[in-house]
């Protein structure tokens, strides 16, 4: 039986293993490419929509993907065409930023790669802190993907107090991973 029988009969592992690697590439990194566009897209519902753009081009653009590389630089460029086509239509917009920035922002953002496990720590630690109705706000906001007005209509408040604690959560949160960051950097010492 030639090779050629056998690979017709035999189904292609290769684009099932490829899907595989990119599920748990985008897993690991589709935050941080959130986070980017989020602070160049002002808003939040064209951020969602680039978000959406960026990872279709990277399901159809994977196969050109050089696994000898970092997924996150690559993906933070495919963010950023999508970024700036995003921009470029909604140039009307008093808050455009223009390309250099971006681009800037994307190199900043392959950087923070390197203490994204660290930071990953400290954030769920400082998760782990917080009262339990925090934590059900976080959930409905960043697991289910919730606005404030649903939200607000899920816990029996208004949208702008819904708004309201979330900031304050976030707030909280950074503080205490910029705490915990600095302890990590400087353990037992004066703070």
């Amino acid at each position: 039986m030639s090779a050629k029988s056998v690979d017709s009969s035999t189904p292609n592992v290769e684009p099932l293993e490829s899907r595989r690697t990119l599920s748990v590439l985008w897993s690991q990194h589709h935050l941080m490419v959130l986070g980017y566009i989020r602070s160049v897209v002002i808003d939040f519902h064209m951020a969602d929509d680039v978000l959406q753009e960026t990872a279709a081009a990277v399901a159809e653009k994977f196969d050109d993907y050089d696994s000898s590389r970092p997924f996150l630089p690559w993906v933070l460029g495919v963010a950023r065409n999508k970024i700036l086509v995003a921009l470029r239509k909604n140039s009307r917009d008093r808050c455009v930023f223009d390309e250099d920035l971006v681009s800037q922002l994307a190199d900043t953002y392959s950087q923070l790669d390197i203490d994204n496990n660290e930071a990953q720590e400290a954030l769920s630690e400082c998760v782990s802190t917080l009262q339990r109705r925090a934590r059900k706000l976080l959930e409905l906001r960043y697991v289910r993907d919730l606005s404030a007005n649903a939200i607000a209509q899920a816990t029996g408040t208004t949208a702008g107090a819904a708004g309201v604690a979330l900031h304050r959560i976030r707030k909280a949160l950074k503080d205490c991973v910029q705490f915990k960051l600095g302890e990590a950097m400087h353990p037992g010492g004066d703070a």
